[in-house]
């Protein structure tokens, strides 16, 4: 065990709200339902902190996890499936990592572990906000960041879900490929877990770069710049004007409106003022941004030849990528997607009309 102080854990049997129980050894909770610990391992403070106030609520401490987890769910679980598709797609592309602790959740998702050591994480206060900014950045949308929250509980492998009756399961990737029936067959009782050990693994370079990033706050996510819309709609004085019309014909121009669209909608706009802008100024608020606009159109026709990696990866990341229904295969390459060319080589009698009318048929069945 790294950090083998941080051997503090919060837990709860029989329902998620019987928490507020820090142990330093979680007891044997295979078959039985509805059993969690917390994501992150504490120090006996946090056991102290319990003790005094009578709940693990408010603690914000140094803790340590050893693995960062990727929660993927959604109510509809095939696209729950796709999501976690997308993420171990994800990591295969762009961090050169094969996912070896997946778990299926029991009911509507997935849990993707990485092991901490590919980061080089270390205990700290601030480990929860910068595990939650580094799965943002690697996974968008495609994850719930709330997992990072410093008391969350997470079920327990091998313990039954009690809204759908499933275990929380530990599948390989050949049964995550096999597909939703296999594994859900797979749920209804306890498995062996199929990943080899959290610290046989070395340090991801990249990984351990965005940790690095993330814990010197080098990166701060940007402000969002919101619009007033109220005084859009209801119109502004004499010294609002300027400023709102630049706003509002930066808008249009975003949305890809010619320029005498633009001036329409300004037009509208500009009869709620008090009192309103002359059209010629109108016009040369226009002028003046899609000068600019066609400028940058001008630059951006210059297409670096990295770029075509970086359509790679959004090809790559797009979704659409089916299986060719063979797991031995299936485990070395990256499925395959519209638009992609396969080619198959072999002797004379080697099967391989065969094995192509196998993969149109899971194509077709799959895509």
């Amino acid at each position: 065990m790294d950090f083998p102080e941080y051997k503090y854990v919060d837990h709860a049997l029989g329902h998620v709200n019987k928490r507020n129980n820090v142990v330093d050894q979680l007891p044997d909770c295979t078959g039985k339902t509805d059993c969690y610990r917390s994501v992150f391992r504490f120090t006996k403070e946090y056991l102290n902190y319990c003790e005094k106030n009578k709940s693990v609520g408010g603690y914000s401490g140094p803790c340590f996890c050893d693995w960062m987890p990727i929660d993927i769910d959604d109510e509809n679980l095939d696209i729950a499936y796709k999501k976690t598709k997308d993420v171990i797609g994800i990591l295969e592309i762009d961090y050169d990592i094969s996912v070896e602790h997946l778990f299926f959740s029991g009911a509507k998702g997935f849990h993707v572990l990485l092991p901490s050591r590919m980061f080089g994480l270390i205990p700290s206060e601030k480990l929860p906000g910068v595990m939650k900014n580094m799965a943002a950045e690697m996974f968008g949308e495609l994850h719930d960041g709330a997992i990072y929250d410093i008391n969350r509980l997470l079920r327990l492998n091998n313990t039954i879900n009690s809204k759908s009756g499933k275990h929380k399961i530990s599948i390989s990737i050949q049964e995550f490929n096999e597909g939703i029936n296999k594994i859900l067959e797979l749920a209804t009782k306890p498995q062996p877990v199929k990943s080899p050990s959290l610290y046989d693994c070395v340090t991801n370079d990249q990984l351990n770069e965005l940790y690095k990033k993330w814990m010197s706050n080098e990166s701060k996510p940007k402000s969002k710049t919101t619009t007033d819309w109220q005084k859009i709609r209801d119109g502004v004085g004499e010294g609002e004007r300027n400023k709102y019309a630049c706003s509002l014909a930066g808008i249009c121009k975003t949305g890809n409106f010619n320029k005498d669209t633009t001036f329409n909608v300004l037009s509208g706009w500009n009869n709620g003022n008090d009192p309103p802008l002359e059209d010629s100024e109108l016009i040369s608020i226009i002028d003046n941004l899609y000068k600019k606009e066609d400028k940058n159109d001008l630059e951006n026709k210059v297409f670096p030849i990295w770029s075509i990696y970086d359509e790679y990866q959004e090809f790559v990341r797009s979704g659409k990528k089916v299986n060719i229904g063979v797991p031995k295969m299936d485990e070395r390459i990256r499925g395959i997607r519209p638009g992609q060319v396969l080619t198959i080589m072999g002797y004379t009698g080697n099967f391989k009309s065969a094995l192509l009318q196998w993969i149109l048929r899971h194509y077709t069945q799959y895509s």
